[in-house]
């Protein structure tokens, strides 16, 4: 039976060198194991993670930040939008940001900004509490872009950046992703297709209606403009009920997101219509909300875990290694199979 070590008698908060005593390293040797650099077999590193846990070890984050300049933390700026639980897509994104962070031995701080400049931002960037920003649904004009650029502070977005800028973007082609969506309700029989999203949003949301006008005109369709509206949550909904009740009412209705989709889904059972047969609604996201009406949403599947996991391996490597200007990437969209369309 392996004797238990104990905390060395001399140190009322454990350090480095208690560390490399008890498991017979060098003090050296604990800090390339504990900052996962070379020069250390697996044996070695087993030893020293066991000692760090048996002596209590903490390591001591604000040492470490005099020592290398950095906090080690990542703010992910977000905005009470972002909050809203019909529509968790920051929510998904932090999430899986905050996952990727910690295997990077990172730490992920949340802080508030609304989406207009209201000084709170530029305070916080003030502050230095952390080495980067993620940003989430961010356009080209983004006040908080301009000032992590003159504060030469690394950032990383889902989204597009202007010209100029650091390209240390990740989106998607929301034109070409309405593509799947479209096919899917024409292949099925479906004609005569209206179009439903937010008002209040950037390009992408304007991306979306062109891309479903487009490719409703390559097979042959107009997309009529008594259709079409983009307005709130609230705002759409007596729109739909208004439009499934009318004569010449649709036979399909495409969506700019999950939340309007299921509010749709929802309209039309309360009308009596089979969502799916007499009505196909798609949406778009993928997450899991498609999944929380019945019966589940045909949607289109945004990769938000794979680009904020990527967007966050770009982003502390820019803070690691200095600016790399290298340019932003596209990511594929996919259909998700529900029973809707």
């Amino acid at each position: 039976m392996t004797a238990r070590r104990r905390r060395p008698a001399s140190a009322a908060r454990p350090r480095i060198k208690d560390v490399a005593l008890a498991a017979g390293v060098s003090a050296q040797t604990v800090s390339n194991v504990l900052n996962d650099k070379p020069g250390f077999t697996e044996e070695t590193r087993d030893r020293v993670l066991q000692a760090v846990a048996e002596i209590g070890y903490i390591r001591d984050a604000a040492a470490r930040a005099l020592r290398t300049g950095q906090s080690r933390r990542i703010a992910f700026s977000m905005n009470s939008d972002n909050l809203d639980p019909r529509n968790p897509f920051a929510l998904t994104f932090l999430q899986a940001a905050m996952t990727t962070a910690s295997e990077l031995d990172r730490r992920v701080i949340v802080l508030m900004h609304e989406r207009e400049e209201d000084g709170s931002f530029a305070a916080d960037l003030a502050d230095r509490e952390a080495d980067g920003f993620l940003l989430a649904n961010s356009g080209p004009g983004d006040y908080r872009v301009r000032l992590l650029e003159q504060a030469g502070v690394p950032y990383a977005l889902m989204g597009r950046t202007a010209p100029g800028q650091s390209q240390a973007w990740i989106d998607i082609d929301n034109a070409a992703a309405m593509t799947g969506a479209v096919d899917r309700v024409v292949e099925h029989g479906f004609t005569r297709v209206a179009y439903a999203g937010y008002a209040d949003g950037g390009a992408w949301l304007q991306d979306r209606l062109d891309g479903t006008r487009a490719r409703l005109a390559h097979h042959g369709l107009a997309l009529r403009d008594d259709f079409v509206l983009e307005a709130s949550l609230p705002e759409l909904e007596p729109w739909v009920r208004a439009l499934l009740q009318r004569e010449d009412r649709p036979d399909a209705i495409v969506t700019a997101s999950d939340s309007i989709g299921i509010m749709v889904v929802n309209v039309a059972h309360a009308l009596g219509l089979d969502v799916g047969g007499h009505l196909a609604v798609t949406g778009f996201d993928g997450g899991v909300l498609a999944t929380t009406v019945i019966p589940p949403l045909t949607t289109v599947e945004i990769p938000v875990a794979e680009i904020a996991s990527r967007l966050m391996h770009r982003l502390v490597d820019e803070i690691e290694r200095g600016r790399t200007d290298a340019p932003g990437e596209i990511i594929a969209t996919a259909l998700q199979e529900g029973r809707t369309a």
